[in-house]
């Protein structure tokens, strides 16, 4: 199975390749892995792009530290550059969502030359203020297991949570994400937007609580547009990838 080593502290990230023709970058949100891309989204784009999917540090079958300070925004960004090194691709069209978004965002501050453009789903640069700042809840949530923590976002959403989602939950290891959500939080990220000249996609569903700062982004932001998806919350916005992908594909098309 093909592993990339980030030389800054040897965390081993796991990639996958397929498809052919430019290359793109796909980054999960945070609790999935490079599954949140299959079938639906690769299978939209792997027949004209040769697609980069990583399992971020802490999920899937990455490295998973249970020490927050292992998942600041640097060390996040060396693992990205050291998959695009290890498939062999000097420069990426970027595709992210929610967390794999501000990883996109951690890019154009600390590796802009390793991009051709970008593509954020569900967030957007500003740093976070009142109650989306803290997250000491949701670590203590996570802290007591997957299954519990489940139980919890079920019973605040009364309902079961969708397949393939719920049982991509359970699979994590609870201490490495509570390390993830933990992390030291990088409030300079839009500072690395600051002259970014790439063609820039956000798109968001107008239900996510991220939709006011991603429309206040796409019109200060040059080179940006922005995708709203009706009615979508953040959850359904990515798992819709029949209203998503058409739209990442038509973008990436006009800038290959």
């Amino acid at each position: 199975m093909p592993y990339a080593s980030n030389p800054s502290d040897d965390a081993r990230i796991y990639y996958e390749v397929l498809g052919d023709g430019p290359a793109v970058l796909m980054h999960h949100g945070f609790s999935r892995s490079l599954l949140e891309w299959h079938p639906d989204y690769t299978g939209v784009l792997s027949s004209n792009f040769r697609l980069i999917l990583i399992d971020a540090r802490g999920h899937g079958r990455s490295s998973k530290s249970t020490d927050a300070d292992a998942y600041v925004m640097p060390n996040r960004v060396a693992d990205v550059c050291a998959v695009l090194d290890a498939a062999e691709a000097t420069r990426a069209h970027y595709v992210g969502y929610s967390m794999g978004g501000q990883v996109g965002f951690g890019m154009a501050r600390y590796a802009r030359e390793r991009l051709l453009s970008l593509t954020v789903g569900g967030i957007h640069p500003c740093p976070p203020e009142g109650a989306a700042a803290d997250r000491s809840g949701f670590a203590r949530s996570l802290a007591e297991g997957m299954p519990a923590h489940v139980a919890r976002m079920e019973a605040n959403l009364g309902a079961a949570l969708p397949e393939p989602f719920r049982s991509e939950l359970l699979a994590n290891d609870a201490q490495a994400l509570g390390a993830v959500a933990g992390a030291p939080r990088d409030t300079t990220l839009h500072e690395g937007l600051a002259g970014f000249d790439l063609p820039i996609l956000l798109y968001c569903g107008t239900k996510d609580g991220f939709i006011d700062g991603a429309r206040r982004a796409a019109e200060t932001l040059p080179n940006a547009e922005l995708v709203e998806l009706d009615g979508l919350d953040h959850l359904a916005a990515v798992m819709r990838a029949d209203l998503a992908a058409p739209h990442l594909a038509n973008f990436l098309r006009r800038n290959a």
